[in-house]
């Protein structure tokens, strides 16, 4: 509904609060849950993941570095050993490197935490009574523009997690 003043400017009467808003606002709050459990488990793929990786390629120059003194008095044997070990170190290296877990395990983290945040506000919005909170074409903007810069920065949560969820959800 729109008034004109005096003037000729437009007044816009505001949408009120009402069950639909309410029960999208709860879809939103859901979907924000889903999102944020499925980058949570995409997460912790990516921090076993760098652990696997990381782990060994600390662990064998350390090994290697008395095991090298050691058998200097066998120069054949010893070579071989130093060869295939600076080769599976550098190997490792560059997994870890070309693939970056953990980089993609702390993107997950934190894009867990943002979506949560999002549905917090929501949520917090909602325990209000309807007169208190702020005008829902104003709030609804506002997270739609939260929701869309978290869309389009999210990181690719792995298929094998995105399966199991949809698996999961069929079941419920």
């Amino acid at each position: 509904m729109h008034f004109k003043l005096m003037d000729g400017e437009d007044i816009r009467e505001e949408e009120s609060w009402n069950d639909t808003n309410e029960k999208y606002m709860q879809v939103l709050i859901k979907t924000c849950k889903t999102s944020s459990e499925q980058h949570e488990k995409s997460g912790y793929y990516f921090k076993k993941k760098n652990t696997q990786w990381g782990l060994p390629a600390v662990l064998l120059p350390t090994i290697m570095a008395p095991i090298s003194v050691l058998i200097d008095e066998y120069p054949d044997v010893s070579k071989y050993i130093n060869a295939i070990a600076f080769l599976l170190a550098g190997i490792i290296a560059g997994v870890l490197s070309f693939f970056k877990y953990s980089e993609h395990m702390t993107n997950h983290f934190n894009m867990s935490k943002r979506y949560i945040d999002v549905s917090s506000d929501i949520e917090v919005e909602l325990i209000k009574q309807r007169m208190y909170r702020q005008q829902i074409n104003v709030f609804s903007t506002k997270i739609h523009m939260n929701l869309d810069s978290l869309i389009k920065s999210s990181p690719i949560i792995p298929k094998f997690i995105m399966d199991k969820y949809n698996k999961s959800e069929q079941i419920a």
